[in-house]
């Protein structure tokens, strides 16, 4: 395959081109909800509602300590229908990377080094944070996964590639459709509050400039235009899909995740208990 050129570079930016701007089609999956799920989210609310390790909940516990059902059967139905809803969510979530891949796979140029590097750095610095949030290093990380370096360098410069060819595609359709983005549109756009985009571009500015931010934003429009011009077709996930994504998952929460990977789903617990009095001491079962 020849190898592409590499973008013109105009005020201060690559200029990339895609060879079609028509609507992408994407095929987008729908989690099979498993029974391991089911129990494991069963297994969450009745933990934070109270119940003592080793210990089981009769119908008349779940009535006392559980808002909104009366028996166990009630509260794994309830839980079954909150994960459906999240897995739901989940697809259609997806869809903006599923469209921004197959706009990767129409440009015209090579994304340089330089841009690969960057986004490169980013994941990294991510990943350190990811696994700075559990208390433990980075290094003690991989040790406890069992992951050598040389692994993950390789994992990292592979998803850098992905990424960065996804900002060039949605940069060449941001291109096309005349796209422009100005700070009133940042909240939205970033879905940050206006306090926390004030202090978002404050940051931004005192560290060399708002354009790296502005540029986000604009990328996310594009693929706002992008995903609702999209051809979608729902396909539902296999049970034994499910039962390597479940593996997958369980394998990730004893260590960590890729920044960019999809993180598993977990069903909301009962809300904590809010300042004040409340109507009754019981843990309420947040139904989505």
């Amino acid at each position: 395959m020849p190898k592409k050129p590499e973008p013109l570079v105009i005020d201060g930016h690559y200029r990339y081109t895609l060879s079609s701007y028509e609507p992408v089609s994407i095929t987008v999956t729908v989690p099979h909800l498993t029974d391991d799920e089911v129990a494991c989210g069963v297994a969450g609310v009745l933990a934070e509602s109270g119940l003592a390790d080793g210990e089981t909940a009769s119908d008349a516990w779940v009535r006392e300590h559980v808002s909104g059902v009366s028996s166990i059967d009630e509260l794994r139905q309830a839980v079954r229908a909150q994960l459906e809803a999240l897995n739901s969510r989940s697809a259609d979530a997806s869809k903006p990377a599923l469209c921004a891949e197959q706009l990767a796979a129409r440009l015209e140029q090579d994304v340089p080094a330089s841009a690969v590097a960057e986004v490169r750095a980013t994941l990294m610095d991510d990943l350190k944070a990811q696994v700075g949030q559990a208390g433990i290093s980075l290094d003690d990380a991989l040790a406890g996964m069992g992951v050598p370096a040389g692994t993950l360098e390789s994992m990292l410069d592979g998803q850098a590639r992905v990424e960065s060819e996804k900002d060039a595609a949605l940069d060449a359709m941001a291109d096309k459709l005349g796209i422009t983005v100005d700070e009133t549109e940042l909240p939205g756009l970033l879905g940050l509050s206006p306090k926390a985009t004030q202090e978002l571009v404050a940051q931004a500015r005192a560290h060399g400039g708002l354009d790296p931010v502005l540029r986000h934003a604009r990328r996310k429009k594009a693929s706002d235009s992008v995903v609702g011009a999209c051809s979608c077709t729902y396909r539902r996930e296999s049970a034994e899909e499910a039962e390597r994504r479940v593996r997958m998952a369980q394998e990730r929460r004893a260590g960590w995740t890729m920044p960019g990977e999809a993180a598993p789903q977990k069903p909301d617990r009962p809300e904590p208990a809010q300042d004040g009095p409340r109507p009754d001491s019981r843990s309420h079962l947040k139904l989505v």
